[in-house]
């Protein structure tokens, strides 16, 4: 059985009726603030993976944890900032169903934390940072997890080989790492693996940074 599922709808006045915009979105896994697109109605929809079918993938030197489907298949070997990559199947259209985490140690004078104008800024750039082929942003929001846990989230749709996929990545910023969660599928199979997607991203949970 589903959880209760709770959401709050504030509107901004100052633009009116027709402007409206909704500011919140939140179940007792996470807060979506400044939802766009219908991926983050998704998130507040399902509980993170976990039980039957699912296996936790700890990766303590990259500092989180997080579970897949346990008929996902991990690998290759872990190289350059990839600590992991899953794809969850083999199917006749790509790319498949994958995701990847990507470390990255903060560099210099780089952003550390992610708030509601940080997102703001990242969807609007990221088509072009991307460098995938046409990238629309379709879904993006601030994505908090807990007390400590924001998370910069994009969505959309693009071209490999010419045939349209769909992408959502959440972002992660602190003082001491950078992780990047991504989810790529062929945009014809995101109906079928957009909850699956949204249940490993809530699954997801990062060790205490150092103090």
């Amino acid at each position: 059985m589903r959880p209760a599922i709770l959401i709050t709808c504030l509107l901004m006045a100052s633009h009116g009726a027709a402007g409206a915009q909704l500011q919140e979105l939140f179940s007792r896994h996470v807060k979506v603030v400044r939802p766009q697109g219908k991926f983050a109605g998704q998130l507040i929809k399902v509980q993170p993976g976990s039980g039957s079918g699912w296996r936790e993938v700890a990766e303590p030197g990259a500092g989180f944890r997080i579970s897949i489907p346990s008929s996902a298949t991990i690998g290759p070997e872990k190289a350059g900032n990839r600590v992991l990559r899953a794809v969850l199947a083999e199917t006749r259209l790509r790319p498949f169903p994958v995701i990847r985490v990507d470390s990255f140690a903060p560099k210099p004078r780089e952003p550390d934390t992610i708030d509601a104008d940080y997102v703001e800024e990242y969807a609007r750039q990221y088509p072009e940072q991307s460098g995938l082929e046409r990238f629309t942003v379709t879904d993006r929001g601030l994505v908090l997890k807990g007390k400590k846990q924001a998370f910069a989230m994009v969505g959309g749709t693009y071209f490999q080989d010419g045939k349209p996929a769909y992408r959502v990545q959440w972002a992660y910023l602190s003082k001491d790492r950078q992780l990047f969660i991504t989810f790529d599928c062929a945009e014809d199979l995101w109906p079928d693996y957009q909850e699956s997607a949204a249940r490993i991203l809530l699954s997801l949970n990062l060790e205490p940074e150092r103090r």
